[in-house]
C-alpha cells in the first residue's frame, strides 16, 4: 500500500499552491446532486451544499459505556522542579457529559490580539450528537467574557460544525463581528425552527437576526455567509433557508442578499417535492461585468417533481447588488437525484479581464440507462459559449468529468482548462478514462492520453498542471494513470511528464503488479532538485508480486524536462500491504541552494513479525545521505513515524523533528518517541521517550514554536500520551521544549479514565499568541472536550480557563468519582486549590473557595473522623 508521499504517512502530495490535481478516483463517479466537492463555509469564495444531516447510525462500533464527569479542572499545572502531586482524574458513566470547546477567531474588542468563541453544551455517546447550548466571546488574553447568548444548536458533524464563528468587520469599526446559529425542535407542536444572528463582535449587540420554521423534526435549515456584494468596502450577508410544510407535503430553499443592517439587496426561492424535494447553495463570488468593486454571484437551485420523476437543477449567475440575471443553465434528469451542475469562475479565458466560468452538468436517463456529463466553458457577462465536451456512460454513475482550469498552456497569458472524463461501458465491461489539455478561449485540443481499464473501477486517471520543466515558461502537465486488465490479473500504474500546449512527453515511468489494486504511482513532490530553476519531479511506485507474495515501494529523483534519474530508493516487504515509503521535500540541510529531502519507509516481516521504519534525511539532486534513522516494532501494522523539519538552532538551515511508535508484543507495551536531530549532521540536540500498555499504549506529537526564551531561537510544544492497564488510566502531557536541548520550561498535565489533552497555537494555529490546551475525555471512541485553558507560553501558567460543569459525585468528596473517600481526593482538593480555580464539588465547606479546610476535611473524612 503506498501511504501517500509528504510528511505524515498516508498523506496527499505536498503540491505547491495552487496546483491542485483532478483525479477520476475523486469526483467523477460521485453524484452531483447537491454535493460537488465544494470548499466549506470558511472559504469566502466558494460554500457547501446546505442541507441539514440526519442522524444515521453509525456501525461497526461496539457498544461500551460513555465516560464524563470531573475531567476538567484546572490542573495546577506548575513549572518543571516546582514539587506537589499531579492531578489524578475520573469519569463517571453517564447517558450524557458536558463538553467545553474553543476555537481561535478574529479581533472582537480591537485590542491588537486574537480573542476566542468558547463553546459548552452536552454530548450524547448514544446519539453520537453534540448540543451546543452556549456561546461566548471572550478576551484572548484575560478570558474575560466580552458577551454571551444561550441557543440551542445540535449536529451529528462533530466539533467542526460549531454554531458561531468570526466573520470579519460588518459595520466598519475595526473590530471583528460574529454569526451565531441556533436550530431546535419542539415535540408538542412537532416543529423545527433554525435561526442566525448577526452579531457585533465587542459587545453582542444584534445587527439582525432571521428564523424558519418547518413541520417535523429536522424539517428546517440555515446557513450565513459573508461577502461585499454592493461595493461599499463593508461585507454583506447571503443568507439560505430551508423548510418542509406537511400540508402541501412541499419543501422551500429561500436566498436572500442583504446588507449587515438588514436592508434586502434582492432574494429568490425555489420549491420541490418532499421533504427533500429543494435545494440552494452559492457557488462563488466572481468580478463578470464593469462595475469594479461589485463582486457578482453564482448560486444553484435544485427541485424535485413527484408528479413525473424528475429532478431539476439550475446554476444562476447575477448581479450581486441586485440579483439582475446574467444567465443561468439548467439540467433534467430521472428520478430525485437524478441531474447535477456546478459553475465556478476563477477563470479568463479572453481578454476582456473578467472572470469566465466553467459549467458542468450531469443527468441519468432510466429509459436507456445512461448518465452524461457537459462541460461548458462560458463568458462570464453574456453566456457566450467558448466550447463544450461529453461524455456518456452505462448506468447511473457510468460517467465522470471534472477540469483544471488554471493554468496557462500555450504562454498566451489567458487560461486553458485540463478536462478529467471517465465513462463506462457496461457491453465491453471496460472504463475508458482521459486526460485532455484544451485552449480557454477557442475550445481546440492541444492533447488527449486516455487509459482503459476493465470493469466500471478499473482505470483511474489525474493530472497536475502549472509545473515548469522546461524554460518555455508554458505550464506544463503530469498525468497518473492506473488500469486492471482482468485477463492477467495485472494492473499497470504509470506517470508522465509532458509538455503542456503539445504531444511532446518528457518522460515516463510504469510499473505493474498482481491484481486489482496491485500497482500505484504517486508524485512526492514536484521542487528543483538540481538547482536549474526548473522543477523536477520525485516519483513514488507501489508494486505487488502474487507468486513471491511481496510489494516493492520505490522513490525516483527525476529530472524535470529530459529522462534523467538522479538516484532512487527501494524498499521490500511481505505480504500485499508490506511496504511504505513517502517523502517530504523542500528541506534545506545544507548551505549549497539546493532542495533536499526526507525519505520515510516502511516494511513488513512476516518471519519474524516485525515492522521497520527507516527515516533518511538525504541531498535532493544526488540521493547523497546525511543520516538516518530506524525503529523496530512488533506486528504488520504497529508502527507510526512522523517527522517536521524546523529551524531549531537558527543556522538559517532545516533541522527536524521525528516522531516514531511502536509496539513489543512480549511485553506487550508501546513506545513513542520524539527526536530532535540537526538536519545537515544528524546530531540529537534531545530526545523524549514515554511508554504505554498496549497496542497503542502511547503517542507523542510534536510542533514548533516561537521564541520562548529569548534566545533567537525556535521553541517545540510536546503533546504526549501514555496508557496503564493495572489503573486503567491514561496520563496526557503538554510541555515546552528549548528546541536545540533538553532543558523543560513547563509541563501540564492530566491523569485519568480515557483523558486526553491537546495542544493548539503553535505551528498549526498562527492567530493564536498564546497556546491554547484543551483536554478531555474518550467517550465511545469519541474524543470530547471538557476543559480550554489559555496559558502563558513562557512560563506554562494559566492565563484563563473554561471548564464543563462536572457531575455531582454521590458521596461528598469523592473527586476522582471511585465512590470512596481516599486521599487521592485530597490531592485533587490540593491540586484545585494550587490552581487557584474553583470547583463546586471540591469545596466541601461551601465557603465559596477551594483551599485548605477543603483538604483537611477531605483527609479527615477519608479517616473516617468527621462526616462530611
Amino acid at each position: 500500500m503506498i501511504c501517500g508521499a509528504v510528511a505524515e504517512s498516508c498523506n496527499a502530495p505536498n503540491l505547491p499552491e495552487p496546483k491542485l490535481h483532478i483525479s477520476t478516483a475523486d469526483v467523477l463517479l460521485t453524484r452531483m446532486n447537491g454535493n460537488t466537492g465544494i470548499a466549506g463555509p470558511e472559504d469566502s469564495g466558494r460554500f457547501t451544499y446546505p442541507r441539514n444531516e440526519l442522524p444515521i447510525p453509525r456501525t461497526g462500533i461496539p457498544a461500551r459505556p460513555g465516560y464524563c464527569g470531573l475531567v476538567d479542572m484546572d490542573m495546577a499545572y506548575k513549572p518543571v522542579g516546582v514539587g506537589g502531586a499531579e492531578l489524578v482524574m475520573s469519569a463517571a458513566a453517564l447517558h450524557e457529559c458536558q463538553f467545553t470547546h474553543s476555537v481561535t477567531a478574529g479581533d472582537f474588542n480591537g485590542d491588537g490580539g486574537t480573542d476566542t468563541i468558547v463553546f459548552t453544551g452536552s454530548y450524547n455517546p448514544s446519539t453520537y450528537a453534540y448540543t451546543f447550548e452556549h456561546v461566548s466571546v471572550v478576551n484572548g488574553y484575560t478570558g474575560i467574557e466580552l458577551w454571551g447568548q444561550s441557543i440551542v444548536y445540535e449536529t451529528w458533524n462533530g466539533l467542526g460544525d460549531v454554531p458561531a464563528y468570526s466573520v470579519g468587520d460588518l459595520d466598519s469599526n475595526y473590530k471583528g463581528d460574529v454569526i451565531v446559529k441556533s436550530q431546535s425542535y419542539d415535540s408538542v407542536a412537532d416543529k423545527y425552527t433554525a435561526s442566525v444572528y448577526l452579531k457585533q463582535g465587542c459587545n453582542g449587540s444584534e445587527f439582525q437576526n432571521r428564523s424558519v420554521t418547518g413541520d417535523g423534526e429536522y424539517s428546517a435549515g440555515m446557513w450565513a455567509y459573508i461577502h461585499d456584494i454592493d461595493g461599499d468596502y463593508r461585507d454583506d450577508v447571503i443568507i439560505i433557508s430551508e423548510s418542509y410544510n406537511s400540508t402541501t407535503t412541499k419543501h422551500t430553499a429561500n436566498i436572500y442578499a442583504i446588507g449587515y443592517d438588514g436592508q434586502e439587496f434582492w432574494n429568490q426561492s425555489v420549491t420541490g417535492d418532499g421533504e427533500y424535494g429543494a435545494y440552494i447553495w452559492v457557488e462563488s463570488y466572481c468580478a463578470l461585468d464593469d462595475d469594479a468593486t461589485e463582486d457578482d454571484v453564482i448560486f444553484i437551485t435544485g427541485s424535485y417533481d413527484s408528479v413525473v420523476e424528475e429532478h431539476t437543477t439550475r446554476a444562476h449567475v447575477v448581479q450581486g447588488c441586485n440579483g439582475s440575471e446574467f444567465w443561468n443553465r439548467s439540467i433534467t434528469g430521472d428520478g430525485l437525484g437524478g441531474a447535477g451542475i456546478g459553475a465556478y469562475a476563477y477563470c479568463g479565458f479572453d481578454d476582456d479581464r473578467k472572470n469566465d466560468v466553467i459549467v458542468v452538468s450531469e443527468s441519468y436517463n432510466s429509459s436507456a440507462d445512461k448518465s452524461t456529463i457537459s462541460i461548458y466553458a462560458v463568458r462570464g457577462s453574456d453566456e457566450h459559449q467558448f466550447w463544450t465536451r461529453s461524455v456518456t456512460g452505462d448506468g447511473e454513475d457510468g460517467a465522470g468529468m471534472w477540469t483544471y482550469p488554471y493554468c496557462d498552456l500555450d504562454n498566451d497569458t489567458m487560461d486553458d482548462v485540463i478536462v478529467v472524463s471517465k465513462s463506462y461501458d457496461s457491453a465491453a465491461n471496460e472504463s475508458t478514462a482521459s486526460v485532455c489539455a484544451i485552449r480557454g478561449y477557442g475550445g481546440q485540443e492541444f492533447w488527449t492520453q486516455s487509459v482503459t481499464g476493465d470493469g466500471c473501477d478499473g482505470v483511474d486517471i489525474s493530472a497536475y498542471a502549472c509545473y515548469g520543466f522546461d524554460d518555455s515558461n508554458d505550464d506544463d502537465v503530469i498525468v497518473i494513470s492506473e488500469s486492471y486488465n482482468s485477463a492477467a490479473n495485472e494492473s499497470t500504474a504509470s506517470v508522465c511528464a509532458r509538455q503542456g500546449y503539445n504531444e511532446h512527453q518528457f518522460w515516463t515511468r510504469s510499473v505493474t503488479g498482481a491484481g486489482c489494486a496491485g500497482a500505484r504511482t504517486l508524485i512526492g513532490s514536484c521542487h528543483d532538485l538540481d538547482n536549474d530553476t526548473l522543477d523536477d519531479v520525485i516519483v513514488v511506485s507501489e508494486s505487488y508480486d502474487s507468486a513471491a507474495n511481496k510489494s516493492t515501494a520505490s522513490i525516483y529523483a527525476m529530472q524535470g524536462y529530459g529522462k534523467q534519474e538522479f538516484w532512487n530508493r527501494s524498499v521490500i516487504g511481505d505480504g500485499g500491504y508490506g511496504v511504505c515509503m513517502w517523502v517530504h521535500a523542500g528541506c534545506g540541510f545544507d548551505d549549497d541552494s539546493k532542495d533536499d529531502v526526507i525519505v520515510v519507509s516502511e516494511k513488513y516481516n512476516s518471519t519474524t513479525r516485525e515492522h521497520t521504519a527507516n527515516v533518511c534525511a538525504k541531498e535532493g539532486y544526488d540521493g547523497q545521505e546525511f543520516w538516518t534513522q530506524s525503529v523496530v516494532s512488533d506486528g504488520e501494522y504497529g508502527i507510526y513515524i512522523g517527522v517536521h523539519p524546523y529551524d531549531l538552532d537558527d543556522d538559517t538551515l532545516d533541522d527536524v523533528i521525528v516522531i516514531a511508535e511502536s509496539y513489543n508484543s512480549s511485553a506487550n507495551k508501546s513506545t513513542a518517541s520524539i527526536y530532535a536531530r540537526q538536519g545537515g549532521s544528524g546530531y540529537q540536540f534531545w530526545n523524549q521517550s514515554i511508554t504505554g500498555d498496549g497496542g497503542h499504549g502511547a503517542s507523542m506529537q510534536a510542533y514548533s514554536y516561537r521564541d520562548l526564551d529569548n534566545d533567537a531561537k525556535n521553541d517545540v510544544i510536546v503533546a504526549s500520551k501514555s496508557y496503564n492497564s493495572s489503573a486503567d488510566e491514561s496520563t496526557a502531557r503538554v510541555y515546552a521544549m528549548q528546541g536545540y536541548n533538553e532543558y523543560q520550561f513547563w509541563t501540564r498535565n492530566v491523569t485519568g479514565k480515557d483523558v486526553w489533552m491537546e495542544f493548539y497555537g503553535g505551528s498549526m494555529e498562527s492567530l493564536l499568541e498564546y497556546p491554547l490546551i484543551i483536554t478531555g475525555v474518550l467517550v465511545n471512541y469519541t474524543n470530547v472536550p471538557t476543559g480550554v485553558c489559555v496559558v502563558d507560553g513562557d512560563a506554562g501558567t494559566s492565563l484563563w480557563c473554561k471548564q464543563s460543569a462536572p457531575s455531582a459525585p454521590t458521596i461528598t468528596g469523592d473527586l476522582n468519582g471511585d465512590d470512596v473517600l481516599t486521599p487521592a481526593d485530597a490531592v485533587i482538593a490540593l491540586d484545585i486549590a494550587i490552581s487557584g480555580a474553583y470547583n463546586e464539588y471540591a469545596d466541601v465547606n461551601k465557603d465559596g473557595a477551594v483551599n485548605s479546610p477543603d483538604v483537611l476535611m477531605i483527609l479527615q473524612a477519608a479517616a473516617n473522623s468527621i462526616t462530611i
